[in-house]
């Protein structure tokens, strides 16, 4: 038995909502995209990628690959997204990360690329699953920066693979047993730009999952909401 809440908003200083959220409760399949370009176009790459991954998913799950249903789904959005951005120059060079989840017995599915994230929480705390796909990222993993640092760094904004930018999209994969795990977050960087682990941990820890959702979104929004924040949370045990 698990339980689901979300929560997305347009934040405090931009004036449309690029990002989007869907869950499909019958499919156990939970997806966070968030998508980039000028006008609407990273509105129109978000929700193509949703909806494409979905439809995907719906009429190749039956196959029991996982990995490849996952994969295929995200490799598929950004053919849709990309085709799209060459029909209309309003769309030229848009794009979205994507975070998904897709729950299969005592298994949980991951895809991503980009700089959302899935953070998994269990008895000993919480930890970030995916690597974010940035430029900041790269800069910690070869030591140039802290983690630190790259919290304030002028260029922590800029990510290094996105769905639909390019005509083809390496996706990263990876499959866990649910075991330990008592929640899942899944996030745009709307959520994770303004609060930090430790404070998305303590607000799942000491509040029902739609009291969470929320007070992380309100969070977000008092230190500037200067970003559209989403958030799905999972909770894999009866409390909830």
């Amino acid at each position: 038995m698990f339980h689901v809440a979300y929560k997305t908003d347009v934040g405090k200083k931009r004036t449309n909502n690029q990002d989007a959220v869907k869950l499909c409760d019958d499919l156990k399949c939970y997806i966070v995209a968030d998508g980039m370009g000028g006008h609407l176009a990273g509105e129109i790459a978000s929700q193509t990628a949703v909806e494409t991954i979905e439809a995907y998913i719906r009429s190749h799950i039956e196959t029991g690959d996982f990995e490849d249903c996952i994969r295929q789904s995200i490799v598929e959005a950004n053919k849709q997204i990309y085709l799209k951005s060459l029909d209309n120059t309003e769309y030229r060079g848009m794009g979205t990360t994507c975070s998904m989840v897709l729950l299969q017995g005592d298994k949980i599915h991951l895809g991503h690329v980009g700089d959302s994230r899935i953070y998994f929480v269990n008895e000993k705390g919480v930890n970030q699953i995916t690597t974010d796909h940035s430029l900041v990222e790269n800069l910690v993993a070869s030591g140039e920066i802290t983690k630190e640092e790259a919290k304030t760094h002028p260029k922590r904004h800029v990510i290094t693979r996105a769905i639909g930018t390019d005509p083809t999209v390496e996706v990263d994969y990876a499959n866990y047993d649910i075991g330990s795990i008592k929640r899942i977050v899944i996030c745009s960087d709307g959520l994770t730009e303004k609060v930090d682990d430790q404070e998305i941990l303590n607000t799942i820890n000491t509040h029902e999952i739609n009291e969470a959702v929320n007070l992380l979104v309100e969070l977000a929004n008092e230190r500037g909401g200067t970003d559209n924040i989403s958030v799905i949370l999972l909770s894999l045990t009866k409390e909830y």
